[in-house]
């Protein structure tokens, strides 16, 4: 089958969008699909975004495919009579910190934007969400049902579980949606000889100065290791490997899930937050990890806790394995779902 799979970018910010539309192809080549990519970048901008919106309505793919995959409802605009909608974000939240909503010009960009969103969903012959929270904001912000379709690991099964390690390992991005911070002040009140390991990607250098100054100020500098560098998979493997556990506090509901499903396939625990809708979808309290209060003396108790039992952190760690073999994640079903 012919596919084109079609997303959104930001330029210079690696998102998990663009992370797992690569991922996507990659399989949909495997199982020997002629695929090619269509990908366009998006500035939430008030100024920008309706000619943004009209670019992509303009292209008509219709007798270059047999199918169109969309991993956004704006890439969802083009126009092509067999396309599915795989949601990886509802972008409903980055529409709110458009620059000029609450005047008139921002209630006329809203109608624009929901009129937008409603035709892009009308024409899709199958709508999936990424995460639960996704298929609810889309079902409350636009009357549309979804199915929940979760992306997988690429390579999952090369990730493994060597030993319940002397550092917490922390894989955010560096920006205030995804909290490290609060990774950072907890530290302040953990007594064990525990490490942090902060592992972001490739980020806005404000941010990681940002941290670093924050680290420096709290005199953290032997607690606390920023890799502000890219790292290779093979460092990520190991770096899970060896691990503790794992700390993800994101704030954003349409944060990849992926550090979690890292995590649990390398039977690591969790320590997450319970304003953290992504994140409570896969980690149940005390039993794959801990869900605590977005509080540092909260979060500091919890890691204390793994580092006093060891027995504890691994039986929490096997039960998020066992949690995703039971939900089937993979990526042969994605491809299933998304080409049937």
């Amino acid at each position: 089958m012919k596919i084109i799979v079609a997303s959104t970018f930001v330029p210079f910010i690696e998102g998990a969008e663009t992370t797992v539309a690569a991922d996507l192809v990659e399989t949909l080549r495997k199982q020997k699909h002629r695929v090619d990519v269509v990908q366009f970048p998006l500035f939430y901008s008030a100024s920008e975004m309706p000619e943004q919106l009209l670019a992509m309505r303009l292209f008509d793919i219709s007798a270059d495919c047999d199918l169109l995959i969309a991993t956004g409802i704006r890439s969802c605009l083009l126009r092509h009579p067999n396309k599915v909608l795989w949601c990886l974000r509802s972008d409903f939240r980055k529409d709110d910190d458009c620059d000029i909503l609450g005047t008139d010009q921002g209630f006329r960009l809203r109608i624009t934007l929901a009129n937008a969103d409603r035709l892009a969903m009308q024409e899709a012959r199958c709508l999936y969400a990424s995460s639960a929270a996704i298929a609810g904001q889309l079902l409350t912000c636009s009357g549309f049902e979804s199915r929940v379709l979760y992306p997988p690991l690429m390579n999952a099964e090369q990730y493994r579980c060597a030993e319940y390690g002397d550092y917490i390992l922390c894989p955010n991005h560096v920006t205030p949606l995804d909290r490290p911070y609060l990774a950072v002040q907890a530290m302040r009140f953990v007594s064990s000889r525990l490490r942090l390991i902060l592992t972001p990607p490739a980020t806005d250098p404000e941010d990681i100065a940002k941290l670093r100054f924050q680290i420096n100020e709290y005199g953290l500098q032997e607690k606390v290791e920023l890799l502000d560098r890219r790292i290779s998979f093979e460092e990520i493997i190991a770096l899970f490997s060896n691990a503790l556990g794992t700390v993800h506090f994101p704030i954003d509901e349409e944060t990849s899930d992926l550090v979690i499903l890292q995590s649990f396939q390398s039977r690591k625990p969790v320590i997450t937050c319970t304003d953290s809708k992504l994140s409570s979808e896969f980690v149940e309290d005390r039993v794959n990890g801990f869900c605590v209060p977005p509080d540092a003396h909260a979060i500091a108790a919890a890691i204390e806790q793994l580092s006093r039992d060891r027995n504890l952190a691994q039986c929490l760690g096997h039960a998020g394995w066992k949690k995703l073999s039971l939900l089937n994640i993979n990526w042969d079903r994605v491809a299933q779902e998304l080409t049937g």
